[in-house]
């Protein structure tokens, strides 16, 4: 099997492109359960005299007027200054290893996160960067880069499967501060009938298929792993549509397809099964991939 810090050079414009993004409620749930502190919306300042009343009018019929102001030292007859509003607490950090192209270090980010994202492959970092939206350095799972307690939670999209565990959980343990999280979650494809189908296609034509880490074997590995503490888990439900040639770019960027359907014949014969797929289930011209979004937050401790 090609090296996993390699092997997504040849998918990383089809991942772009066809990979599927995750639920916002994924993302928020997450938010919650590692209890990240999220970026507070900058507010105008109140005007001090949004909600005064009118001033009296004095003398009254039947009152004495006001006493003058008295003068306090240093302080003249003005009103008192308002006090200076305090500043919120900045957002934490949040490392995504294994970002790829960047699809979850955005959605972190746009959720008032300070998210970097970290990936050994270079094209699929110039692509991540090309769409911004956060930070991206060159770094492993094993090797970060990051500063010893710098950052509140650490998330693997996609991801946790490649990497080689014991040493991983050894290098979240030193960049997480005390009290931070880890939260690693996939998008697994659903049993539908087209889905049967299109699993079958994979084990039959991918020599590098069945060689691919299990995403469920990976998250129960990392929950039982010394020194880790489970939080909680919880799958979603996502989604995406394709038309014919969205099933044909799905399919090549998964890196089991690129690195494991070889040869001119065989290639064109799996994209002769991809039509045949295509005209068998397609309603309206569109097949739909079903996934759940099975997803886990774990702690030291």
């Amino acid at each position: 099997m090609k090296d996993p810090r390699e092997r997504f050079s040849a998918t990383a414009e089809l991942y772009r492109k066809y990979r599927p993004s995750y639920p916002t409620e994924l993302v928020e749930w997450i938010v919650r359960m590692s209890g990240v502190r999220v970026a507070v919306p900058e507010k105008a300042p109140p005007s001090p005299f949004a909600n005064a009343l009118p001033a009296p009018a004095f003398p009254r019929p039947g009152m004495p007027a006001p006493p003058a102001p008295i003068a306090r030292p240093g302080f003249g007859t003005g009103p008192a200054p308002f006090a200076r509003p305090v500043a919120p607490p900045p957002p934490d950090k949040v490392a995504d290893l294994g970002c790829g192209t960047g699809i979850s270090t955005r959605l972190f980010a746009q959720h008032g996160l300070d998210v970097v994202g970290i990936d050994p492959n270079e094209d699929m970092l110039a692509i991540a960067r090309e769409e911004g939206g956060a930070t991206y350095e060159k770094g492993e799972a094993t090797a970060t880069g990051l500063r010893t307690a710098s950052v509140g939670l650490v998330t693997a999209a996609q991801a946790f499967h490649w990497f080689p565990i014991p040493e991983t959980v050894a290098e979240l343990r030193r960049v997480l501060r005390r009290g931070g999280a880890i939260a690693a979650f996939w998008n697994i494809r659903a049993e539908t009938p087209f889905l049967q189908a299109y699993e079958a296609l994979l084990r039959e034509k991918s020599s590098d298929y069945e060689r691919v880490p299990r995403f469920e074997d990976t998250l129960v590995a990392v929950l039982k792993s010394p020194g880790v503490r489970s939080v909680a888990r919880k799958q979603f439900a996502n989604s995406q549509t394709f038309d014919r040639e969205g099933l044909h770019g799905r399919a090549w960027s998964s890196s089991y397809v690129a690195h494991g359907v070889v040869g001119d014949d065989a290639r064109r014969e799996f994209d002769a099964e991809l039509d045949a797929l295509f005209d068998r289930f397609a309603e309206d011209g569109k097949v739909t991939f079903h996934y759940r979004t099975l997803a886990g937050v774990a702690r030291f401790g």
